[in-house]
Formats: structure tokens, sequence, C-alpha cells
């Protein structure tokens, strides 16, 4: 490779790595649900060859070393259903996921289906949902949908 493409690569390898920051997947955030009493998997980016902590306030904690490509991955373990909990991440930056709950965690997946809400499509209103919604009375219920791809 000439010595000019060489100073270009490295130039860009500093100028995108300079700015980095500790960031995580975005499955992860504030008011999520994780599996409880098993080793559940925070990962995220950051500058390369980083040092990345994560502390909850049930007692786990955690380090690991970004990788070259600035990736990193951490097994926290859980522990029994319970929460709100806090999750730190600490590396080149601090996250801070708040409310965080550990429980049972379901995934659900199907066709067109799986896209309607309790509340039903426009138009299309599901029997008693109005009422179900109105006395709900579990706030530890959450839900993480992800959009589709067109």
């Amino acid at each position: 490779m000439n010595l000019k493409i060489t100073a270009f690569l490295f130039y860009l390898s500093i100028v995108f790595t300079g700015n980095a920051q500790t960031q995580l997947s975005p499955i992860f955030g504030d008011h999520m649900v994780l599996q409880q009493n098993t080793i559940a998997y925070i990962w995220g980016t950051d500058k390369p060859n980083t040092k990345i902590t994560i502390t909850t306030n049930w007692g786990a904690k955690e380090t690991a070393t970004s990788n070259v490509l600035g990736k990193w991955k951490i097994p926290i373990q859980t522990i029994k259903a319970g929460g709100p909990y806090q999750i730190n991440i600490k590396g080149s930056s601090e996250v801070i996921l708040k409310d965080v709950l550990l429980g049972e965690v379901w995934l659900c997946s199907g066709q067109s289906n799986m896209a309607i809400t309790l509340k039903g499509n426009p138009g299309q209103p599901i029997y008693e949902s109005n009422h179900a919604i109105a006395t709900s009375h579990n706030p530890q219920l959450r839900m993480f949908k992800v959009t589709t791809a067109k």
C-alpha cells in the first residue's frame, strides 16, 4: 500500500475512534426487563481497548475490555425477580440505565397479527380492550417493539 493511502487510513481511524464513547446496543435502555436468575449479556461499543465496567445495585459487577474494533460484551449474573434496579456502564463515558426490572422475558414473533396492539387497529378494535387497559394494575409489564424493515 502506498504511503499516502496508509496515512489517510490512519487519520480516519483516529478521527472515528477519537470521538467514540460508551454506547449500548439499542435493545438496552431505561425501563427494560432482564431475565431473572441467569447470566444476561450486555453489549455495545466504545473506543478500542477501553476498560468497560458494569455495576448493578443488586450487587453484580463485571469488567471487560473493548476489542480493536471497539466492541464489547459483558455477562452479568441476575438474581430473582424484582426491581426497579439501576445499571451503570462505565467506559470512556458513563451510561446509566434506570428502572430496570428482573423477571420473565418473553419473545413473541409471528405474522401480521403480532403487530396488532391491545387497542386493535383503527376501525377494528379488540373486544373489551378499553376495559382491559383501563383496569390493568400491573406497572411491571414492559414491552419492547422492534421496528419492521421496509
